[in-house]
């Protein structure tokens, strides 16, 4: 863009067909809609299928979303991808960094709003909302945060991540 420095290309994929002893570069990743997207967050494996948390740059697509956050999904390996959702749509508001576990029939997904509220959704496997609460707003230690990553370990829930206290603290 005029007046930026930053130079996007999108996503580089490499594969392997010999266990990581070769890589091969692929196209750029590109979901059935030809949406090319420029970052991943964060992705969880159900069975045979991978859904990944994916944002794309104005820059490297012109189906008219711009900057922002979906969720595809690959039943082949990643060899090919299936939209499934505009995440900045259904949810209402914009936002980037983002992490996601499988939940129940679906995800849980913590998000750091791009006007610095950190907020946690719960929605069904086709990434419907069914419910969302605010962690800034519920927990004085929480204002904002960078780079979440959810896991499980021992059937609890998790949060990693870089945390900004809130001014209340």
């Amino acid at each position: 863009p005029s007046g930026s420095s930053t130079v996007r290309y999108g996503i580089k994929q490499f594969r392997s067909t010999d266990n990581g002893l070769s890589w091969v570069e692929t196209e750029g990743l590109v979901d059935d809609l030809g949406i090319e997207y420029g970052y991943t967050f964060d992705d969880a494996i159900i069975g045979n299928d991978i859904y990944m948390i994916v944002m794309t740059f104005p820059e490297l697509e012109d189906k008219g979303h711009g900057r922002s956050v979906h969720m595809i999904k690959s039943s082949d390996n990643g060899s090919s991808w299936t939209h499934l959702k505009d995440l900045n749509d259904e949810f209402g508001f914009s936002f980037n960094e983002s992490s996601i576990e499988v939940y129940q029939d679906g995800f849980f997904m913590v998000l750091r709003g791009d006007d610095n509220i950190t907020r946690a959704f719960i929605t069904d496997i086709d990434c419907n909302l069914i419910v969302w609460r605010s962690l800034s707003s519920e927990y004085d230690c929480i204002a904002n945060i960078g780079r979440p990553k959810l896991f499980i370990e021992n059937g609890n829930y998790y949060l990693m991540c870089r945390n900004v206290l809130s001014s209340t603290s």
